[in-house]
């Protein structure tokens, strides 16, 4: 990548031979998506020629490339809300209603099993 940064973009295809399959499951893991991965692992590939800039000697670029990768994903989904774990309360709204029904219907059946026990255990003349 120091050549890279140096001017030398023809080590590009190096670090493309060396991180392209690493990168494209990466982004298929944390996506989900095998059809977007591409497009992000060309779009990783882009930032970094053009942010080259930004790598310094004292870190390893294992962690700045994968940075960019993680950067280059929120930018999507952040554009096109296009994210496996992306999901809109409003989605579930109708499942949550019905399971607050389905909740205090269980509630209410339990109470109503527990009060027939203690009528139950009353006396004839005091159950009633």
């Amino acid at each position: 990548m120091l050549e890279v940064k140096a001017g030398n973009i023809n080590e590009m295809p190096l670090l493309l031979e060396r991180y392209h399959k690493k990168l494209s499951g990466f982004l298929y893991h944390t996506t989900g998506k095998a059809d977007l991965r591409e497009d992000l692992v060309q779009n990783v590939f882009y930032k970094m020629l053009k942010y080259k800039d930004t790598f310094t000697v004292s870190g390893e670029f294992k962690s700045w490339i994968y940075t960019v990768a993680k950067n280059v994903m929120l930018e999507n989904v952040r554009k096109n809300k296009n994210f496996k774990n992306h999901y809109d309360v409003s989605d579930f709204q109708e499942k949550i209603d019905s399971t607050q029904s389905s909740d205090e219907n269980i509630l209410k059946e339990q109470e109503l099993n527990q009060l027939n026990k203690a009528l139950s255990k009353l006396s004839d003349d005091k159950r009633y």
